[in-house]
């Protein structure tokens, strides 16, 4: 499933794409919430891909 991200009036839609968890919706009127809630999820992502990294990289050490 591809990685995608739409706006519509009024709301904000954020579809992200995760072998892992599956694909997570966030939908709702108050696109602040919207954006907070992406943030986070991204954030996290950004953080095991981080650790993953780094695990790799200590390994090859």
């Amino acid at each position: 499933m591809p990685t995608t991200a739409t706006t519509l009036p009024e709301h904000i839609v954020f579809c992200i794409d995760n072998s892992i968890d599956g694909v997570m919706f966030l939908k709702t009127g108050n696109a602040d919430d919207s954006r907070l809630a992406a943030t986070k999820l991204l954030a996290k992502r950004f953080i095991a891909i981080k650790s993953r990294i780094a695990a790799a990289s200590a390994s090859h050490q």
